[in-house]
């Protein structure tokens, strides 16, 4: 019988980041701490589509403009093999909003961000006026946990994204539904 060739040290956290979405959901409890529970922020899976549409007249069809920097034509061999499916379900995609218990319907999407196991590169699409705010492309990647968190730190610290937990929060103080 051969031997393991498994040189693997499970324990070793050298080689391990912190997944983006734990970044992110990290933010969110410290928001609900903040907030008391008033306004809360959520990271969900997220399965719709990473495409915006532009519609010329109310008659047009929606037409798809691609907001991922991968040419989704492109596959890797690796990437291919039946037995994967789709190369999007090879990505772990999140939506990242805020909301409050007192609006349950309502959300206000701050970004989607998409990654593999391997954690890094991350990619990010931001909501159109956080991103125009912060000076920021629509559709960008971090390369890094710390770009990632210097990014989250902008985006959330942004006029927009305090603007909105202001309302929630005032709205649910005053028991306001919506």
């Amino acid at each position: 019988m051969m031997d393991s060739m498994w040189n693997l040290d499970l324990d070793d956290n050298t080689l391990v980041s912190v997944p983006p979405a734990q970044v992110v959901i990290q933010q969110c409890k410290y928001l609900e701490q903040i907030t008391e529970g008033r306004v809360f922020a959520k990271v969900p899976k997220y399965s719709g589509s990473l495409n915006s549409f532009e519609l010329t007249t109310a008659v047009d069809k929606p037409r798809p403009l691609p907001l991922r920097r991968y040419n989704p034509n492109t596959v890797d061999a690796i990437e291919s093999l039946d037995d994967l499916g789709n190369v999007s379900d090879m990505y772990l995609t999140y939506e990242f909003f805020l909301s409050s218990p007192i609006t349950p319907r309502y959300k206000y999407r701050i970004m989607l961000f998409s990654y593999v196991v391997g954690q890094y590169p991350v990619d990010i699409i931001l909501a159109e006026d956080i991103a125009f705010e912060v000076q920021m492309e629509v559709d960008f990647s971090c390369a890094s946990e710390e770009d990632f968190v210097n990014v989250l730190a902008r985006v959330i610290n942004s006029k927009k994204v305090k603007q909105v937990i202001k309302a929630l929060n005032e709205m649910s103080k005053q028991g306001i539904p919506t």
